[in-house]
């Protein structure tokens, strides 16, 4: 997870993960900062998630709503064919704002382009 600010103060979260019991985990923390915070987009990459569980897809629908609620975006990116089916069959693919990479995800966010200091991490990372 990588938290970054860009230039008009407004924060971005990123995770990538690699199984569905780190999902979770980071979805509580993501949930945690973002409660006292009304300045906050998240992006996530489920690109390695192939099971996505009911408590994770609970915990995904309350943060959107969360982040809604305060004006601010969750996106959802490098969603695989299997995953995304699980939102279709659920009926949350309208819910939900998916972007195929993190560069569009950041695009969504913030129309101005990504901060030099992104780019740079994205790429290392």
């Amino acid at each position: 997870m990588w938290i970054e600010s860009l230039k008009d103060k407004t924060f971005v979260i990123y995770i990538a993960v690699s199984r569905e019991p780190e999902l979770h985990r980071e979805l509580e923390i993501i949930s945690e900062i973002v409660q006292g915070r009304s300045d906050c987009n998240v992006i996530i990459s489920l690109a390695n998630i192939e099971i996505l569980t009911s408590s994770s897809l609970g915990l995904l629908i309350s943060l959107h709503n969360t982040l809604s609620e305060k004006g601010c975006k969750l996106i959802l990116c490098r969603v695989n064919l299997p995953t995304k089916g699980i939102f279709v069959t659920a009926g949350l693919n309208l819910l939900f704002n998916f972007a195929d990479d993190i560069f569009v995800a950041m695009t969504k966010v913030k129309d101005s382009g990504l901060p030099e200091s992104v780019v740079e991490h994205i790429k290392a990372g």
